[in-house]
């Protein structure tokens, strides 16, 4: 379309005094009221809320709806779990960021050393992450020194992966700390409550998939 023609649909709206002036022009006519009609009926963009937050007001609760059963956050089973993890591992990142560790690489570490010679994929079920995470978890630990990977001899195209000396060393002084962490958070339960407590755990993980 003749760009003089869009520019006139464009300032119609705003100004259709200015606009008019020009659509009395020989040939111009048709093509701008055509135009004109065209602009009109496309959406409008809204203006940007330049409200405040301190001037807002948030919407009234409206409450469960028709036939929804009650939701009781705190009581959450997942919930709960989100919770007793969240903060056991805000305290132990502070505990193990001295030695270079995220909680993430100590999963890892971990992991290894219960299950040295694991695949790419093995670990990332172990530590319950996707494997390119555990991926680029495992590149950073390689650089450090701390782990080692080597062919599969079943499979040349797969990969093995196992900490060096260098990582069962690190290990060996973390686990320590991360043993002082889990018994914090353990305070107050028997013996017979935490072997309760695993075999539900145990039970709830084998009702759910280990990949997606």
């Amino acid at each position: 379309m003749n760009p003089f023609v869009l520019f006139i649909a464009s300032i119609a709206v705003l100004e259709p005094a200015s606009a008019m002036s020009y659509i009395d022009r020989p040939g111009l006519h048709a093509q701008c009221r055509s135009a004109i009609d065209s602009h009109r009926t496309q959406p409008r963009y809204m203006k940007k809320d330049r409200t405040s937050d301190s001037q807002r007001t948030l919407p009234a609760a409206l409450g469960p709806l028709r036939g929804m059963p009650t939701f009781i956050l705190e009581k959450h089973l997942f919930y709960l779990f989100g919770q007793a993890l969240g903060r056991r591992d805000k305290s132990l990142a502070r505990a193990l960021a001295p030695f270079g560790l995220t909680v993430s690489r100590w999963r890892v570490l971990a992991a290894l050393h219960a299950r040295p010679g694991s695949s790419l994929t093995r670990l990332a079920e172990i530590t319950a992450v996707d494997r390119t995470t555990a991926m680029r978890t495992v590149e950073h630990m390689r650089r450090d020194g701390i782990v080692d990977r080597a062919a599969d001899p079943a499979d040349r195209r797969s990969s093995l992966l196992a900490l060096t000396r260098k990582g069962e060393t690190l290990f060996a002084k973390i686990f320590a700390i991360v043993a002082d962490h889990n018994r914090r958070a353990i305070t107050g339960l028997s013996e017979q409550e935490l072997d309760i407590f695993v075999a539900q755990l145990q039970r709830i993980i084998a009702n759910l998939p280990a990949q997606g």
